[in-house]
C-alpha cells in the first residue's frame, strides 16, 4: 500500500474514532450493577425454575412503578444458572443501578420461594437464597468497546478505498497505460477505446526503436500538451534499463488528459530564474522508473536557449532526456493520432551541431 493509501486508511480510522467519541458524549454508557445470590435447595425438593416475566412487574411495583416493566426488560436481566440467582441492572448512576438490582433480586427470590413451597412447613423451607450486595460492574457498553467498533467501522471503508485506489494505480501491462497518482510528479489519466490503445502502442514501438539521441523532444499533433506521449516514451526507454529524465517544458493545457504535476514548484522556471537548484527540482517517479523535472509555475512559453541551459549539465547524468515539447533536442518523436515517427530536428542543437545517434 502506497503512502497516500496509508494516509487514507488513517484518515478513515480517525473519522470512525471521532464518530464513536461523539456517540459516547451524546449517549454516555450506563452504569451497571451486578448481584449474584446463591440458591440452596433442600434435599428432595424440586429444582426451582428460572424467574419468569412476572418478576419484572413485581420489581417495578417495589420501585413505585418507575422504571416500568418494559423499561426493566430493556435494561435488566434476571436468570438462575448453576444454583446462582444472577441479576444485572443498568441505570444512569451506579447507586440507581444498585437499587434496581436489589428490587429485582427480591422479586425473583419471592417468586422462586412461592413456586417451590408446595405446602412444606415454614420452618423447613425448600429453598434458601443467600444474601448478597450489588457490586459495580462498570459502564455498559464499555467505552473501549464503542471506540474499537468506531475504529473498525472507519478502518474497513478506508482499506476498501485504498485497495481500489491501488488497483487503479497499477500499470496495465497489456496496454502500456500509465497509472494515475496525485502523489507522483506526473499523473496521466487512463485513456479509453481502440484509438487510444493504438496510439499508445505506436508511441511505445517508436520509443523502443530509439537507441541514440541524448535529448528527445516529443511533439503531439494537433498542438496540445504532449506530456502523455512523452511520459510513455520515457517509461518505455526506462524499461530497457536506461536512466531517463522527463522534462515538462511544454505549455499547460486544461483540456489535456494529463494533470501535469501534483506540486508545480519548483521546476524548470525556478531553475532558469536561479531561485531553485536543479537537484531540488528533480523528483523520482517510482512507478514510471524515471526522474521528472516539472515545469514550475505558470508563465509564458519557455525559450529554447533557457531550456538548453538547464539541460546541458544533465546530459551526462542520464542516458536520455525527454522533453514534452519542441526544444533543443537531438531527436524528435512526432505523434499524429495513432502514428508516431522519429526524425532529426530542423535546427542544430544547443552546442551548434547535432549529436549523432
Amino acid at each position: 500500500m502506497g503512502g497516500r493509501g496509508g494516509w487514507l486508511v488513517l484518515a478513515s480510522t480517525a473519522v470512525g474514532l471521532a464518530a464513536a467519541a461523539v456517540v459516547l458524549h451524546v449517549d454516555p454508557p450506563s452504569s451497571t450493577a451486578a448481584l449474584d445470590r446463591p440458591v440452596l435447595v433442600a434435599p428432595g425438593a424440586p429444582l426451582p425454575a428460572a424467574p419468569g416475566p412476572d418478576v419484572l412487574a413485581d420489581a417495578s411495583a417495589l420501585l413505585g412503578g418507575t422504571p416500568t416493566p418494559a423499561e426493566l426488560a430493556a435494561t435488566a436481566s434476571v436468570d438462575l444458572t448453576d444454583g446462582v440467582l444472577g441479576v444485572r441492572a443498568r441505570a444512569a448512576t451506579a447507586d440507581e443501578a444498585a437499587v434496581v438490582a436489589r428490587a429485582l433480586a427480591t422479586a425473583a427470590a419471592r417468586r422462586i420461594a412461592l413456586a417451590t413451597a408446595d405446602g412444606r412447613p415454614a420452618n423447613r423451607p425448600a429453598v434458601v437464597i443467600g444474601e448478597a450486595e450489588p457490586r459495580d460492574a462498570g459502564p455498559s457498553p464499555h467505552p473501549g468497546t464503542v471506540l474499537a467498533a468506531g475504529a473498525l467501522l472507519g478502518l474497513l471503508p478506508g482499506l476498501l478505498a485504498a485497495g481500489l485506489r491501488h488497483r487503479r494505480a497499477r500499470p496495465d501491462a497489456g496496454s502500456g497505460r500509465l497509472p494515475r497518482s496525485a502523489r507522483d510528479p506526473v499523473a496521466v489519466t487512463r485513456g479509453t477505446g481502440n484509438r487510444h490503445a493504438r496510439r499508445v502502442a505506436a508511441t511505445m514501438r517508436v520509443a523502443g526503436s530509439v537507441r541514440g539521441g541524448r535529448v528527445i523532444a516529443v511533439v503531439e499533433s494537433p498542438e496540445r500538451a504532449a506530456v502523455s506521449a512523452a511520459a510513455e516514451v520515457a517509461t518505455a526507454l526506462a524499461r530497457d534499463g536506461a536512466r531517463v529524465l522527463l522534462v515538462e517544458a511544454g505549455p499547460r493545457s486544461p483540456s489535456s488528459r494529463v494533470r501535469r504535476v501534483a506540486d508545480p514548484s519548483p521546476g524548470v522556471r525556478e531553475v532558469i530564474a536561479g531561485v531553485a537548484e536543479t537537484d531540488r527540482a528533480i523528483r523520482a517517479w517510482a512507478r514510471g522508473g524515471i526522474d521528472v523535472l516539472p515545469t514550475g509555475r505558470s508563465g509564458p512559453p519557455l525559450a529554447d536557449d533557457d531550456v538548453a541551459a538547464v539541460l546541458d549539465p544533465l546530459r551526462d547524468r542520464y542516458d536520455h532526456v525527454v522533453l514534452d515539447a519542441p526544444g533543443p533536442a537531438d531527436l524528435v518523436i512526432t505523434v499524429r493520432g495513432t502514428r508516431a515517427s522519429v526524425s532529426e530536428p530542423s535546427h542544430p542543437g544547443p552546442s551548434g551541431s547535432r549529436r549523432p545517434g
